[in-house]
């Protein structure tokens, strides 16, 4: 009697690919809570597509934020709120509030966007200008909505 290879190179392809697909998973899953935990804390404004000329945001434990950003004329301003993070999301959504995001009429004054962490310890964010979250980065690291951020030592 005969035996077939076939079943058996079938079924190491449909191993093969179940750990490819598990390991895939897991490190997806490391990667979303290494952005949920390397988030936290004070990143320095690089450069950003609105004209700011410069600032800093600080994200806090418990969902909180302080962002201040300088104005062209060299006055400054802060903002300050609750943030919800979507790590699980591709690419990570970012809500910034300002206030509680839970508030009544919260969602009028509320950043929707996506975030990212790069190499160099820079952290990368897009907010949209229609209230909804962009689907993807944008090519030109000068447009406008983009922020770069380096991360303060």
């Amino acid at each position: 009697m005969q035996h077939s290879n076939c079943f058996h190179g079938r079924g190491k392809f449909l191993m093969t690919l179940s750990f490819t697909g598990l390991f895939l998973c897991t490190v997806l899953q490391l990667q979303a809570q290494d952005l949920e935990k390397d988030i936290i804390g004070k990143w320095l404004m690089v450069s950003n597509g609105d004209g700011f000329l410069g600032g800093h945001i600080l994200f806090k434990d418990g969902g909180t934020y302080q962002y201040y950003r300088k104005w062209p004329d060299g006055s400054g301003a802060e903002i300050a709120g609750g943030y919800e993070l979507d790590s699980e999301s591709n690419p990570a959504r970012l809500k910034l509030c300002l206030g509680d995001c839970g508030a009544a009429g919260s969602e009028w004054t509320t950043n929707f966007g996506i975030v990212r962490s790069t190499e160099g310890n820079q952290l990368e964010m897009y907010f949209s200008s229609d209230g909804s979250y962009p689907d993807n980065f944008p090519k030109d690291i000068d447009a406008k909505g983009m922020y770069l951020f380096q991360a303060e030592h």
